[in-house]
């Protein structure tokens, strides 16, 4: 909340600056420029979420069978922030070639308490952090609405380096167990948006606009670190899969995993290397300081 604070604050009074003392500018002024923004982003990570809430879900089951009746309020990591920058390049006058990075990322965290009894867990936490980077090139063509207002609409493609990490803490009255995702996986993707530009003067403007992203991730592979308060740590490299797990009659629960070989055996059904979706959309508030 902090940095929110400071960097609206900051971008707020470099906008006065910018504007003090100038007439406003055209937004269709054909000059190269730098994009800055930021805002607020929200994604899918869909297989990631699903994973985790499987097993908070499974001892949930196991703390009912031991006459328990905890919620696990699960909350999947979908909203959080994104800032970025982008060189425009000048095509026509009111086309541009723009390429640039973002990095865009969300963050939840989930806490569960079953009650005190040792045949399960008590307490129960799961924090979980999909993060990616996006490498970005995007045509962008300019509809001017008047001297100083424009339509900026956008579409192109995207290379995204992801690094999905999340923890799962369980506790029992008098032992403890962490368990410690760090993943990696790269692959392309797709972005379209549409906004408002308005011009301050002939050396700046300020925009706002939404991003959509079609990003689906395959082939994410890392560590699990397994520790615990009686056994130490455990680190154990691999790829992520997820998978369907048969506890007993009427209890199938999804989880992720990372094994360096896919599982098999009577419990494991729907085996298959995880894909986590980097699909979604940012609402950003940005600057265009123009060359």
């Amino acid at each position: 909340m902090k940095r929110s604070v400071a960097f609206l604050s900051a971008f707020v009074a470099l906008t006065i600056f910018l504007f003090a003392g100038e007439d406003a500018g055209s937004p269709s002024k054909n000059t190269a420029g730098l994009r800055l923004y930021g805002g607020l982003n929200y994604l899918t990570a869909e297989a990631f979420n699903r994973g985790l809430e499987g097993q908070l879900d499974m001892w949930r089951y196991a703390a009912s069978v031991e006459g328990s009746s905890g919620e696990t309020n699960f909350a999947g990591a979908h909203w959080g922030f994104d800032v970025g920058a982008d060189l425009l390049l000048p095509l026509s006058p009111r086309a541009w070639l723009q390429v640039g990075a973002a990095i865009v990322s969300a963050s939840a965290v989930s806490q569960a308490d079953f009650g005190p009894q040792d045949a399960v867990p008590s307490g129960h936490e799961v924090k979980i952090t999909p993060r990616a980077l996006s490498i970005q090139a995007s045509l962008c063509y300019l509809v001017p609405i008047s001297s100083f207002l424009g339509v900026r609409i956008q579409a192109g493609a995207a290379y995204f380096l992801a690094r999905p990490e999340a923890e799962y803490r369980r506790e029992w009255s008098d032992y403890w167990e962490l368990d410690r995702y760090a993943l990696k996986s790269k692959g392309f993707g797709y972005q379209a948006g549409i906004g408002l530009e308005l011009g301050l003067n002939r050396w700046a403007a300020i925009f706002l606009e939404g991003l959509g992203r079609y990003a689906r991730i395959p082939n994410f592979s890392g560590t699990l670190e397994l520790t615990s308060s009686e056994e130490g740590q455990v680190l154990r490299d691999g790829d992520l899969y997820i998978y369907d797990y048969k506890l007993g009659e009427g209890a199938v629960f999804t989880f992720i995993d990372v094994l360096d070989r896919e599982p098999s055996g009577p419990a494991f059904s729907e085996v298959r290397k995880a894909m986590v979706d980097f699909s979604g959309f940012s609402l950003n508030l940005g600057l265009i300081l123009k060359f």
